[in-house]
């Protein structure tokens, strides 16, 4: 959804996506992996919490710009 925004915001790097998109894996593994070590089993939940709700805000930002861009005849 980053990679979507970036290019509907005219403003994608490849270097930009890759690198978040291995980052987000590497923190989402060491997240499941201490919460495994340190018993809090259910650890994995802040990964899938905190990346669930960027992809939500991706999604909001594109909606908005895809709705500016194609709004009903005759508003302004």
């Amino acid at each position: 959804m980053g990679g979507i925004r970036a290019g509907v915001e005219h403003r994608f790097r490849s270097d930009v996506f890759i690198s978040g998109f291995v980052v987000n894996m590497v923190l989402a593994v060491l997240l499941v992996y201490l919460g495994t070590v340190i018993g809090v089993d259910e650890l994995y939940l802040a990964a899938v919490v905190t990346l669930g709700g960027r992809m939500f805000v991706n999604l909001s930002v594109i909606r908005r710009h895809w709705l500016e861009r194609h709004q009903v005849r005759g508003e302004k």
